[in-house]
């Protein structure tokens, strides 16, 4: 999101971010995220689902 935060900001963190590499050895990228949990949606009963197809 292009976030710029002051040095002295107390949530201002340092993220110090190493190269990844794949068995084949070429290089990946990691995307850093955060997820709340009140943002994952419930778990389906996949059982329940089924039920109603069969």
């Amino acid at each position: 999101m292009n976030i710029r935060r002051a040095v002295g900001d107390p949530s201002a963190r340092r993220i110090v971010l190493g190269e990844l590499h794949n068995a084949l050895g070429r290089r990946l990228v990691m995307l850093p995220l955060m997820i709340t949990p009140g943002e994952i949606p419930p778990r389906e009963d996949f059982v329940a689902a089924a039920e109603r197809y069969l």
